[in-house]
């Protein structure tokens, strides 16, 4: 691992073009409650560098392709086990942060990581989260995600050798081994907008380098008269079929 700590810097954005996307983003948002964005409130945008590690991982995988063979009208299906296969996944980052949760790393994602220094200057001044977790510990968390990630990759290889006689889809995965070849530590910029609504606080997250954005809103919940509705018809059914009931036993 490189002992350096890399940073991404921040595009030119200010707050005010963070507060315009914010709402840009609210504007976006469906099945969301009545009059949420006329009760919502934002409370506050701050800018964080959040850690990171950055690596190339290589992969060897045991998968099970299907294959569907077309003859004229005629399919039939068939699955080869056991094929192994080696796959490379380039600049994927695991992120070490408390500000965004680990299930939440595709979503900002990606970063332009051919554009991270070590020359400690940075664009925006922003507090800086230190590294709570050991690449080991982050790896064994997203070591799922990464096996899943590879689903699409492993797809677009085998439409590669795809014929007009034959179909090749991944299936499953039998077994992996990742073997990593580079890892830096990586400071990556992002700006945290933070919003309440009906007492309750939610965050929205963007990217510090592009308009990409990702964050949580509260949904519909059911009308209370809606409730009542479907309260009294559960009453009047189990009343009808009590007294039909109670008329077969006489």
């Amino acid at each position: 691992m490189k002992e350096e700590i890399y940073i991404v810097e921040y595009e030119n954005f200010d707050v005010n073009e963070i507060k315009s996307k914010f709402y840009e983003w609210i504007d976006t948002r469906k099945d969301t409650p009545r009059n949420f964005k006329d009760e919502m409130r934002l409370m506050g945008i701050k800018p964080y560098y959040i850690p990171c590690y950055v690596c190339n991982l290589k992969i060897d995988l045991n998968y099970n392709i299907k294959v569907q063979k077309r003859y004229k009208l005629r399919r039939g299906m068939s699955t080869i086990t056991n094929e192994k296969g080696q796959f490379s996944a380039k600049d994927y980052p695991l992120f070490a942060s408390q500000v965004i949760p680990r299930y939440d790393m595709d979503q900002i994602a990606p970063f332009d990581f051919s554009k991270m220094n070590i020359s400690g200057y940075e664009k925006k001044q922003a507090p800086k989260e230190k590294f709570i977790q050991t690449y080991d510990d982050c790896l064994n968390h997203y070591k799922g995600a990464i096996v899943k990630n590879l689903e699409e990759l492993i797809n677009n290889n085998l439409l590669k050798e795809n014929s007009k006689e034959m179909k090749k889809k991944f299936h499953s995965e039998n077994s992996h081994e990742i073997e990593t070849m580079e890892i830096y530590q990586v400071l990556v910029p992002i700006w945290v907008c933070k919003y309440s609504y009906k007492m309750e606080t939610y965050h929205c997250i963007l990217n510090g380098q592009n308009d990409k954005m990702f964050g949580h809103t509260p949904t519909k919940k059911i009308d209370k008269v809606f409730r009542w509705i479907i309260g009294i018809l559960l009453v009047a059914i189990i009343i009808v079929f009590a007294f039909i009931y109670l008329e077969k036993r006489k």
